[in-house]
């Protein structure tokens, strides 16, 4: 093998791993592209839950103060709280998923 030979392959040898890398990234662009959007699907149904949870909390709020006794009030009490809890715990994944949206290339490790 002569030196204009290895030059050669050395050439096309750096080509093929631009053409890889391209591709690569172009791979990894549109599978981020669609975890984005199944993210944000994921975020509005999150946000319309929550609408319905705060109605439903609403109307226990109106059951507990027109409640007949206090075993029954307690009760909606407690059902006021778990939803207050799953519109916290709802809110508190949208954060999640807000941030890994706002992040570049999130987990990517570099190939040379």
């Amino acid at each position: 093998m002569t030196r204009e030979d290895r030059e050669e392959w050395w050439t096309e040898w750096k080509e093929a791993k631009a053409l890889f890398r391209l591709r690569r990234e172009e791979y990894y662009a549109e599978i981020r592209a669609r975890q984005i959007c199944r993210w944000r699907a994921w975020m509005e149904q999150d946000e319309e839950f929550i609408d319905t949870l705060r109605i439903e909390s609403d109307h226990c709020d109106e059951l507990g103060r027109n409640a007949r006794n206090e075993d029954f009030a307690d009760r909606v009490r407690e059902r006021i709280e778990a939803k207050s809890q799953k519109i916290s715990d709802l809110k508190r994944r949208n954060e999640e998923l807000e941030s890994k949206i706002a992040e570049p290339r999130a987990g990517r490790r570099a190939i040379r």
